[in-house]
């Protein structure tokens, strides 16, 4: 059996002042997935945000750090169950290149992700860089699909 320590979950959050009104759903669905698994598994639960944009990343670090925040309680998801720590991280770059280098930089077992994140066109079956994360990643990752894949307890 594969032994399951660490789970990342990349989310695409948008800083922008209105953005907590607008939350991605393929992104909380994947947080969800990613705060029950590693709840029940005792893993730490990483939470990356990647800003693409170099001058914008001074900036954006407090309110995405807000932002993540937020969401978290929104969701009223608390840091994961049965010993598993909650880690957050904004870096900078293209965020399938960061959301590789972070899993490999932590010996993250399993990456949790939406199908799409904010700049991805919806009637694509997969965003580009959820594709190129899945392609290149060095561990398994779980796409999930929203709404149609809520985590749902037994």
């Amino acid at each position: 059996m594969i032994a399951i320590r660490r789970i990342l979950v990349p989310l695409d959050i948008d800083p922008s002042v209105n953005s907590a009104l607008h939350i991605d759903m393929p992104n909380v669905a994947a947080l969800k997935y990613g705060c029950e698994f590693a709840g029940r598994l005792g893993a730490e639960l990483h939470i990356l945000h990647v800003v693409e944009d170099i001058t914008e990343l001074e900036d954006c670090t407090h309110e995405a750090e807000r932002e993540e925040a937020g969401i978290l309680n929104k969701l009223k998801i608390e840091p994961p169950a049965g010993g598993g720590k909650l880690v957050r991280v904004i870096r900078k770059g293209r965020p399938f290149v960061e959301i590789i280098a972070y899993a490999r930089e932590q010996a993250v077992d399993l990456i949790i992700m939406g199908t799409h994140g904010r700049k991805s066109l919806p009637h694509l079956l997969i965003g580009s860089e959820t594709e190129n994360t899945v392609r290149k990643a060095p561990c398994p990752v779980l796409v999930v699909r929203h709404p149609e894949h809520e985590f749902v307890l037994p």
